[in-house]
């Protein structure tokens, strides 16, 4: 089969048993089909048909992303390099090539390059769809000397603003950068807890004031959370950082939770109820009553500090003409308590320290809900 101008040409239409087979166009214009039949003897049938295809071409091209794994290595290291790609109607096609060298590959879209040299490598991808239309992408990693790299990764989360309300897909802004960056982590748990971190994103190039990533609070009860941003390098130095965000918002979509009330007792002044749940949220966690299943003695609201009052906090001088010693608590970590009554009705609070007679003030409160 031969198609018009930009389409197929001598194209093979695999048939069936029965001798039938189909093709899709994908081109407006004349498509001329040839059928070609052979006895035992050798003899030759042949006959031609030609079909006129009508319509509007698409011209939407794909969409390629180009993930590079570790961003950096060294002479002689190697980085897997995928090439992800969606379209409209389908992709026909990837190519890869780096520096411009064509590099073949797998059935997965991967391919294995090791770096012969140091400096730096473009990689760029390329998806065909079946109308011809072309989607790229371009990423550049490097090979490092790592001796050249003695500093720790740099790392700020500068969006949202620390003590901030989250909803909903909350995109965090900021900085993950080193030389010889291996890959930075986004993690959350919640606040004053000792349960380990749990990572909703991994990135493996540079970000200098740009989006590190998103994460879905309707996932996660209200409350207040500590988000973490880690990096590290070729080197294994590494570096965190720490910010305090409320989780709020009632719209909890995919959320399946049952309580069911197994004991109360109306002692007076202290009413207790102790209640056993379940909670689609923790089904991953290993509670009371297997996965997701928690007992739960009923009272009045939580209070939760984000760290130790105590922790995080530094003496100067009080200045001025007296210039009494040790006079003036700071704030070297940022400290907030939240006491929470339900999903809808909570209060934060900002802690703060002065010493008796120290007429300095105290620092700026959170703001109170």
């Amino acid at each position: 089969m031969t198609g018009p101008a930009g389409g197929p040409v001598d194209q093979p239409i695999p048939l069936d048993g029965s001798g039938n087979g189909t093709y899709t166009p994908y081109i407006p214009g004349t498509y001329t089909f040839t059928a070609t039949a052979t006895d035992a003897a050798g003899n030759v049938g042949q006959q031609t048909a030609a079909v006129e295809a009508q319509g509007i071409p698409d011209g939407e091209a794909p969409v390629v992303t180009l993930s590079i794994v570790p961003g950096m290595t060294v002479q002689g290291g190697t980085v897997t390099i995928t090439v992800n790609a969606t379209d409209n109607v389908y992709v026909l096609s990837r190519t890869l090539e780096v520096n411009g060298a064509p590099i073949v590959l797998d059935g997965s879209y991967q391919a294995q390059f090791t770096a012969p040299s140091l400096g730096s490598y473009t990689a760029v991808a390329t998806a065909t769809d079946p109308t011809g239309n072309v989607g790229t992408d371009t990423v550049t990693f490097s090979a490092v000397d790592p001796a050249s790299d003695t500093a720790p990764p740099v790392v700020a989360i500068t969006a949202p603003a620390q003590g901030s309300d989250i909803a909903g897909e909350a995109a965090f802004t900021g900085t993950a950068t080193d030389l010889t960056l291996v890959d930075y982590t986004l993690a959350y748990r919640a606040s004053g807890s000792s349960d380990p971190y749990t990572v909703f994103h991994t990135g493996t190039q540079v970000v200098e004031n740009g989006v590190l990533g998103s994460l879905d609070t309707s996932v996660l009860d209200n409350g207040l959370y500590d988000i973490r941003l880690q990096a590290s390098d070729i080197n294994g130095l590494t570096s965190e950082t720490v910010n305090v965000y409320t989780v709020s918002g009632e719209f909890k979509p995919g959320i399946f939770s049952i309580t069911y009330t197994d004991l109360e007792v109306p002692v007076a002044g202290i009413p207790l109820t102790i209640k056993r749940t379940y909670d689609s949220r923790n089904r991953s966690k290993v509670d009371d009553f297997g996965n997701g299943w928690n007992l739960e003695v009923v009272k009045d609201g939580t209070y939760t500090n984000n760290r130790v009052l105590g922790a995080g906090w530094y003496v100067t001088s009080g200045g001025g003409f007296f210039n009494f010693p040790c006079s003036v608590a700071n704030e070297s970590l940022y400290h907030i308590t939240e006491i929470r009554f339900s999903d809808t009705e909570f209060y934060k609070f900002a802690f703060g320290a002065r010493f008796p007679g120290s007429r300095a003030p105290f620092p700026a409160a959170a703001p109170v809900r």
